[in-house]
């Protein structure tokens, strides 16, 4: 069976290329409660909270969970703090201060992370009635 290499080149693809994933600088565990770590979680929670894909649920027993759309459900979806590990992962390259790259940030930094995206101001708010709203939307 023979393959021809321009044929095949030419059937590819090249226009549909993925959302570009934006670097998110994260400090290592070991440093994440010194003082120099806070600026550094705080302008990381200011990316994450503008981005569009996390939401702050307001629980019926008073408290804040950080949600994301999942869009083969249909619905907002919580996680562990292992699950938003993997999922900062996969949104953004996630890299130290020292320039190294990681696969997504230590589950003491997520804690962080995700305590401070909860507190950040520009975190919009899910609800019940926007889950039908997009749900509904997403139908059309």
């Amino acid at each position: 069976m023979s393959f021809n290499i321009i044929d095949l080149f030419k059937s590819h693809s090249f226009t549909e290329r993925t959302e570009e994933r934006k670097v998110l600088v994260v400090p290592v565990h070991e440093i994440v409660d010194r003082p120099q770590s806070i600026a550094i979680i705080a302008k990381a929670a200011q990316e994450i909270a503008s981005s569009g894909k996390v939401w702050r649920w307001n629980t019926y027993d008073g408290g804040v969970k950080l949600c994301s759309w999942d869009s083969k459900q249909q619905v907002f979806i919580r996680g562990s703090l292992a699950d938003w590990a993997i999922f900062i992962g996969q949104h953004w390259i996630v890299k130290d201060p020292t320039n190294r790259e990681y696969l997504g940030p230590s589950l003491v930094v997520t804690d962080r992370l995700v305590t401070a995206v909860l507190r950040h101001p520009e975190t919009k708010i899910a609800d019940w009635a926007l889950q039908l709203a997009m749900k509904r939307e997403a139908t059309r």
